[in-house]
């Protein structure tokens, strides 16, 4: 979910599910809520390395790909799964396309099945480097 807050008096949250409409919220107790728990949250953040080092981006794509292929396991739909770890629809596209490419399927179920019959549904692994991956049809 994504929320604004303004002068910490008025908050707009999205609609659930619903890409095309926001809620205005006015309520004092409500948006000092929000404010309270966004900052509870960014004072417990880490750091991202913006240095952009290989082994750091390597690593933060690693985890999203792991990610990706649990929920892609699960059934969960592209634009949920996009949703789900604050990424374009197109980009996560990307991700699910070179998952099924690495693996060797032609579709998502075919996809599936191979995930899980090379173990990748219960490990970090990427789809490339797990011996034999797409070696089979």
């Amino acid at each position: 979910m994504r929320m604004l807050l303004f002068d910490q008096e008025v908050a707009l949250i999205e609609l659930n599910e619903t890409p095309a409409g926001a809620v205005l919220v006015r309520e004092p107790s409500i948006v000092h809520f929000m404010y309270e728990s966004f900052e509870r949250a960014w004072s417990q953040a880490t750091e991202f390395d913006a240095d952009n080092h290989p082994a750091s981006v390597r690593q933060t794509t690693d985890n999203t790909k792991a990610t990706i292929i649990r929920l892609l396991v699960d059934g969960v739909e592209d634009k949920v799964v996009a949703r789900r770890l604050g990424m374009s629809l197109r980009t996560c596209q990307r991700h699910v396309s070179e998952i099924l490419r690495d693996v060797g399927a032609r579709n998502r179920l075919q996809a599936g099945y191979l995930i899980h019959r090379y173990g990748l549904d219960r490990t970090d692994a990427l789809p490339g480097e797990t011996e034999g991956a797409g070696a089979e049809e």
